[in-house]
């Protein structure tokens, strides 16, 4: 029946439409100076949001995309949104696994650390936080995944979160520097240790 032919279809369709939103939000198509777009926006947090909940794939990959998009405009709905959307984020990354090795988990932390970065009103808790540093940890020194995890560490101290578990990992970090024979990962590493030493209380 044709019921039965949009169930099984239906999240090509919201995909599809997550795809379009973050394609036009990076085209810059939207002009945020306009109350009217702004007003039309407002009712997509939520509608993105649900789509955080998603069991496909492809769907919760660009929901996540679509979320750290609209997080990033000045459209008030996000402030009050945002508790729950990085509960949600955080929720990925533990039923993914808890490691970034997994591709969804990939697009979860970068838009963690996107929405670290830019959205002031972002504020996460010290549980949230403590299980985040402990999933970025391994794969400081995985050649794949330590520019994700780096992303993430540099965007927890721009906005100075205080844990004492950042203060083990910058010694990891300090260790890494040493060790490293990449070029690269010691600058990387020592601009994170500059930024932490310079912005938190030692």
């Amino acid at each position: 029946s044709s019921g039965d032919f949009y169930e099984s279809n239906a999240h090509k369709f919201i995909g599809f439409g997550l795809e379009l939103f973050v394609k036009a939000f990076t085209a810059q198509k939207f002009d945020f100076a306009d109350p009217t777009i702004l007003s039309r926006l407002s009712p997509l947090v939520k509608v993105i949001g649900n789509t955080l909940y998603a069991k496909n794939d492809n769907v919760l990959s660009w929901g996540l995309r679509a979320m750290t998009a609209i997080c990033k405009t000045p459209v008030p709905a996000v402030t009050s949104a945002m508790p729950v959307v990085l509960e949600q984020i955080i929720k990925v990354i533990k039923q993914h696994g808890g490691t970034i090795s997994v591709e969804i988990n990939q697009v979860a932390v970068k838009s963690l650390t996107n929405i670290i970065r830019h959205v002031k009103t972002a504020e996460v808790k010290e549980s949230q936080l403590k299980y985040v540093l402990e999933v970025i940890t391994p794969d400081l020194e995985e050649h794949d995944t330590q520019g994700i995890a780096f992303d993430l560490l540099r965007a927890i101290i721009s906005r100075r979160f205080v844990v004492a578990e950042i203060y083990d990992l910058m010694e990891r970090v300090s260790s890494i520097m040493v060790t490293s024979q990449s070029k690269q990962v010691q600058e990387t590493c020592r601009s994170a240790l500059l930024a932490f030493m310079l912005d938190y209380p030692q």
